[in-house]
């Protein structure tokens, strides 16, 4: 699979993309920067991380509310 800096959900889906990516390089190494990140949806990988070196999740800041 060929490495991308950036994953929208458009053309490929980020749980398919580090899917394939640990089946091909199961130990390696795995950072993603997200401004969104669904705990639910770390279920969809997290059958195919045992294997990894590092696992990192760097969450962006929370939503701030605009003042009215």
């Amino acid at each position: 699979m060929t490495p991308q800096k950036i994953i929208d959900n458009s053309n490929v889906k980020l749980a398919t993309f580090i899917n394939g990516v640990l089946k091909e390089i199961p130990n390696t190494q795995i950072e993603i920067a997200t401004a969104y990140f669904n705990i639910r949806a770390f279920a969809f990988i997290m059958n195919n991380i045992q294997d990894v070196r590092c696992f990192r999740l760097l969450p962006g800041k929370a939503p701030e509310e605009s003042p009215s």
